[in-house]
């Protein structure tokens, strides 16, 4: 069913609409004062935490300074971490430095070559420097940078301290990548310990500190030059960090998980111990701030001499919104102070990693007012999906989503026949035809006619079927994977045409044959009744069903012949441990490197879809869809967020699924990436060279433009799926008890038949 063409834009309302916008995504002020290490501070004092008059949200005050984040995403060519070695990296405030293997000559041998990132405007130096050995010869244990922006690297022998040249080497490069020094050491030197001292800081004064980490943990402190001027095991139960402080003061720092001790090194097992008012997850060079130490809530400023312990801000306030616990480095600069979060490294392999930056800085309160509350109800959301609702409470400054989380679907549900839900419902795990029957969800067809950020043609059409339900357009799907039945390389069954990949097909192809790994006649029967289960025996609209049809009679008889295969474990997992092959398995595509593989050059036109009555269909699945409460009382929130979702600079940022936008589907089939794959020492984990393996295929054009084509004629026959992430529809409970109890013996078919016809039919007259 398709929705009606929005009208011509009204142009009044449009403008007022950009209004809002403007006022909703409020650029920063780049020449905004810097961050003074005030903000939500107070005088010294052992564990203060004081919120400021004025902060943001409260909506009390115009005086005062509010922490404000600036963010800006880098997606690296090669990800720093991968499932078998991590890159290595550093950060100064004003550079992300980072590693990158890059092959030479063409003979797959690797070289390290050292790129860095300008966070302030997103520029790049890829060959910054370029070491002269390879990586089979040296690679990078250690990378550090200066404030200045200098970078010193700690590098050992990829084969361990057996070679000829089993030296290590600490080098300094200046700003302009150009080595300024570079000292030499033995393994005896470094008391064996070369290739575990993977951990180090460096002071402004250009020492720098390299250690092992864990009990009896190992300090080596270089001077000038390189120069290894001691080597000291600091007093401590165990030595988990090295952090510079205020004077350039260097402590050894240890976590015991009820307290935090900081000890001064260099002044021997003596010297004095410091306890922490708070218990931080991390702990990071503060230079003449102190040291700052990042708790689950917020980060502290901390000085050890004096007890001095300060909240800066927390991970939630309005204008921060980062998760704690993603936060990786942090350094600081003139223009603030400078996070990296780790929010987008748990990833698909064929999917680019997302580094995240935020620069938080002092800003006057009275230019950031209390943001309105817009409330999320679900009872489920996957990460991926409040990966974006954080970068809507980013970008916004009218409006901030808060969530509710439900008990269950029952519980949301109530609420909404009560008119007390929240403003806005993640329908994943509900039943949407039901709560659009009740009158619970806004028709979105006039924000979208009054939008100057999103037109509703701008959505693909398969996304917007998939929007409209029971005949109304009230939902927003910001991305979708694509389900499929795959023929088995292994099985000698025909590849059917699209337009003949009937239901029919299906059943004939099937007679007599193991069909899927683990069958049952009730799995047989559930694929053929398609992926829109059931509609085509109902008609919502006239409230009438035909199950009684000569076409399902046939449907429910040819499957209870269908043989018994393999089993299904609690936790979900397939078991088959037979000798025969099955026909077809089922699999999800995401990108389109899910739909071209190396091993097998048929493997895109194996993709067949799922039988219909009338052709292939394949499965629209979506990653979440959201909708607006009929009865909600921020309405414009609502929709901006909604808007947000599917604006091209939300549909950029989508990584992990198509996106919903014809624009950024185009440009997302059309990005190539995948992450390569490399040789490795086992022993060290250390990339060596390029090995092929996964990225074999990708480097041929031809495979990878059958696998496009193949996604955009999916397109076609797309269907959505309105069982994915939902409860069970009614009419599939009903179908499926009764057709199980026949396929059980437990039933006639006839009986079987006029059972289900009655019960579906006293549901809609009902309903």
């Amino acid at each position: 069913m398709k929705c009606r063409q929005p009208s011509k834009k009204n142009f009044t309302l449009a403008c007022l609409v950009m209004l809002s916008v403007l006022s909703s995504c409020g650029l920063r002020n780049q020449s905004e004062p810097a961050f003074d290490g005030a903000v939500n501070g107070t005088e010294e004092g052992e564990g203060t935490r004081q919120g400021m008059e004025g902060e943001a949200g409260s909506g009390e005050g115009t005086d005062g300074m509010i922490a404000v984040a600036d963010f800006s995403y880098f997606l690296p060519d090669i990800p720093l971490f991968t499932y078998y070695a991590d890159q290595e990296y550093c950060l100064n405030g004003e550079y992300f430095y980072y590693t990158q293997p890059v092959e030479h000559g063409g003979d797959g041998e690797c070289y390290c070559h050292i790129a860095r990132y300008h966070i302030s405007d997103g520029s790049q130096e890829k060959d910054y420097i370029v070491l002269e050995k390879s990586m089979e010869e040296l690679f990078v244990i250690e990378m550090l940078a200066d404030k200045e922006g200098n970078c010193y690297m700690f590098l050992g022998p990829s084969q361990g301290e057996q070679g000829a040249d089993c030296n290590y080497y600490l080098e300094k490069y200046g700003t302009d990548g150009r080595l300024q020094w570079q000292t030499v050491y033995t393994p005896e030197e470094l008391s064996g310990k070369g290739m575990h001292l993977e951990q180090g800081t460096v002071t402004e004064d250009g020492r720098v500190f390299l250690y092992t980490s864990g009990t009896g943990g190992t300090v080596f402190s270089f001077g000038a030059g390189g120069r290894l001027d001691e080597v000291y095991t600091p007093g401590l139960d165990s030595l988990d960090r090295v952090v510079i402080g205020k004077g350039n003061k260097v402590y050894g720092y240890c976590a015991t998980g009820v307290e935090s001790k900081f000890m001064e090194l260099g002044k021997g097992k003596e010297a004095d111990v410091y306890t922490a008012p708070v218990v931080p997850l991390g702990v990071y060079d503060g230079y003449e701030d102190g040291l700052y130490l990042r708790t689950g809530d917020g980060l502290w400023r901390y000085v050890p001499e004096t007890g001095e312990a300060v909240y800066l801000w927390g991970w939630d306030d309005a204008y921060v919104q980062v998760d704690g616990n993603q936060i990786d480095r942090i350094a600081g600069e003139e223009q603030g102070m400078v996070l990296l979060c780790l929010e987008q490294t748990d990833r698909f392999y064929w999917e680019r990693e997302i580094l995240t930056f935020a620069v938080v800085s002092s800003r006057e309160v009275r230019e950031y007012p209390g943001k309105q509350t817009v409330t999320m109800s679900f009872w489920y959301l996957n990460d991926r999906l409040r990966y974006l609702v954080r970068r809507y409470n980013r970008q916004s400054k009218e409006y901030r989503i808060e969530y509710v989380q439900e008990a269950d679907d029952t519980e949301l549900e109530r609420k909404l026949l009560k008119g007390e839900a929240s403003d806005l419902i993640v329908l994943n795990g509900l039943y949407g035809k039901g709560l659009v029957q009740m009158g619970a969800l806004e028709d979105l067809t006039p924000y979208y006619e009054a939008s100057i950020l999103v037109d509703w043609e701008d959505i693909l059409e398969p996304a917007r079927e998939a929007c409209i339900i029971s005949g109304k357009n009230v939902a927003v799907m910001p991305c979708f994977f694509i389900d499929s039945l795959r023929v088995r390389q292994e099985a000698d069954g025909v590849i059917v045409p699209e337009n003949e990949w009937t239901v029919w097909k299906f059943l004939e192809m099937g007679e007599g044959k193991h069909v899927f790994m683990v069958q049952r006649p009730g799995s047989v029967f559930e694929t053929c009744m398609g992926i829109r289960y059931g509609d085509v025996f109902v008609d919502y609209e006239s409230k009438t069903c035909n199950f009684d049809s000569d076409e399902f009679h046939q449907i429910l008889e040819e499957c209870s012949r269908m043989g018994t295969y393999g089993k299904s474990e609690p936790n979900s997992v397939a078991v088959y441990e037979g000798e025969e092959e099955w026909l077809y398995d089922s699999v999800s595509i995401r990108n389109a490197v899910n739909a071209v593989s190396w091993l097998d050059e048929d493997y895109a036109e194996r993709l067949v879809g799922y039988p219909g009555m009338e052709g292939a269909e394949y499965a629209l699945c979506n990653e979440g869809m959201f909708a607006m409460n009929s009865r909600s009382e921020n309405k414009e929130g609502a929709w901006d967020f909604l808007e947000y979702l599917v604006s091209e600079e939300t549909q950029e940022a989508v990584t992990w699924a198509f996106p919903s936008r014809k624009d950024c589907f185009e440009r997302y089939l059309a990005d190539r990436y995948e992450e390569p794959a490399f040789s490795w020492n086992e022993r060290t984990g250390t990339l060596l060279g390029f090995s092929g393996g996964l990225s074999e295929f990708s480097e041929s054009t031809e495979a990878y433009e059958k696998a496009c084509q193949k996604i955009w004629s999916m397109l076609d026959y797309l269907v959505p799926d309105t069982t994915y992430g939902a409860v069970d529809d009614p009419v599939r409970a009903i179908v499926m008890e009764e057709a199980e109890m026949y396929f059980a013996k437990g039933a006639s078919l006839e009986g079987t038949v006029n059972k289900i016809q009655k019960r579906v039919q006293l549901m809609l007259d009902e309903n």
